[in-house]
């Protein structure tokens, strides 16, 4: 019997991202530094291009020539500086199989974290921020725990010691246990306790401790070193008494991509359809194309630090004190954009304001529900957990619980365990390892 060939037409839609919307996604990511480095580079392979600074135009062939030969690899283009945490991460999460929400998590983690490795972030604002399932959060800590180098993404010292022991086949038996249970006991010394508990030898405990010594509390403190040697912000915010609130963006005052003027007047002297003619227009359109993706994303920053400025003015102006809560999403929905959007925006990006330079991500920060309508922001609630700590009577420090009921009293709804977690990632000890004797 022969086969039943039939053809059918079969109608499907997909999302396809044109060259300019590919590259408008890319430079929008790029901080102040990175996109003048990248400015410079496109200028150096497209004729077209021309930029001019201050000083005037930039001769032909003042940038740096990138590997062309392959995909655009950001990373490979930083001038001369230590590959940073963040970018190590992702290229680890490439080479792994996830999902799409899996990949936007860890990703996000990953921006999250501070110069030794420690996550700054909370689980629960991680999923508000980005709207995903907290266990898609809890299976994407567990994909940033897998990379190296091992510890990162720690919530605390313990778990970063943890980290480190279960990828070492040759720990010591008792670390694991002594590091989850005993740390406290550790800090002041008391190794009879820890061997009396245990039931082992104190010679097996010494042992174990001497291995613990040898671990790094803080694994990632070797990235991105070079990074300490400048900061340059992407934008300033002006504020004074009676006005309206000025931004402006870095880029509008630096480096300028233009079309180079004597190719083009050598181009229309050329024969229509000769080889140097579509040239020309080939890397003219490229150019254009830059031009525009440069232009909208100074406006997608200028939108975006907008709203920052009207949602927490207070802040910047001293009235209140401390920020208001934010999200990702509150920010996209003023702007029309979406989240994935603003969090390109905000990624790796300084503001010079009139309290001081901050990275734009510092002024999104979860709620805490209070007894009020207003809702307390989570990083001022830490700010609040440092300062009763600086403040309280070292003979008798408060406990997790005590500084709970200060802010139950205050009408600020917050368990102890939220404490114990805020005060751990201030890396403040407890109170039993604060209290003077």
């Amino acid at each position: 019997m022969l086969p039943n060939f039939k053809l059918d037409q079969v109608q499907t839609q997909k999302l396809h991202l044109t060259a300019e919307l590919k590259q408008s996604i890319e430079i929008l990511q790029y901080s102040a530094l990175e996109l003048e480095q990248f400015l410079h580079e496109q200028a150096f392979e497209n004729p077209m291009i021309e930029i001019e600074d201050s000083y005037g135009p930039k001769p032909r062939g003042s940038g740096k020539r990138s590997d062309s030969s392959g995909d655009y690899d950001r990373i490979a283009r930083l001038p001369d500086r230590d590959i940073s945490l963040e970018h190590w991460i992702v290229s680890q999460l490439l080479m792994t199989r996830y999902t799409d929400q899996e990949y936007r998590a860890v990703s996000y983690l990953a921006g999250n974290l501070n110069e030794s490795g420690y996550l700054t972030v909370d689980m629960e604002e991680a999923a508000h921020q980005l709207e995903l399932p907290l266990p898609i959060i809890e299976q994407s800590l567990e994909i940033l725990h897998s990379f190296d180098p091992a510890g990162v993404g720690s919530r605390n010292a313990a778990e970063c010691l943890q980290l480190q022991i279960q990828r070492d086949t040759d720990a010591p038996p008792l670390a694991s246990g002594i590091v989850a249970n005993y740390m406290e006991e550790l800090a002041r010394g008391n190794l009879n306790n820890i061997s009396r508990e245990l039931r082992v030898p104190r010679s097996e405990v010494e042992s174990a401790l001497s291995y613990i010594r040898k671990l790094n509390p803080r694994p990632c403190a070797s990235f991105g070193a070079a990074d300490a040697e400048c900061l340059v912000v992407d934008a300033h915010i002006f504020i004074k008494p009676g006005q309206q609130p000025q931004i402006i963006i870095k880029n509008a005052k630096g480096p300028k991509i233009r079309l180079n003027d004597h190719y083009l007047k050598w181009s229309e002297e050329a024969e229509a359809f000769s080889d140097v003619r579509v040239y020309v227009e080939e890397k003219t359109h490229a150019a254009k194309r830059l031009i525009r993706s440069v232009e909208e994303r100074d406006r997608t920053l200028q939108k975006v630090i907008s709203v920052i400025v009207e949602e927490q003015l207070d802040f910047f102006t001293g009235a209140a004190g401390g920020l208001k809560p934010m999200i990702l999403n509150h920010v996209s929905q003023k702007i029309g954009m979406h989240e994935s959007t603003v969090s390109r925006a905000v990624r790796n990006k300084y503001v010079n304001t009139p309290k001081g330079v901050f990275e734009l991500k510092y002024f999104f920060s979860s709620a805490i529900q209070t007894a009020s309508d207003n809702p307390e922001s989570a990083r001022n609630v830490k700010r609040r957990i440092r300062l009763l700590v600086d403040r309280e009577d070292k003979r008798k420090p408060l406990s997790d619980q005590a500084i709970a009921t200060i802010f139950q009293n205050e009408g600020i709804q917050i368990s102890r365990r939220t404490v114990a977690k805020y005060r751990d990632e201030e890396r403040i000890l407890p109170s039993s390892m604060r209290k003077c004797r």
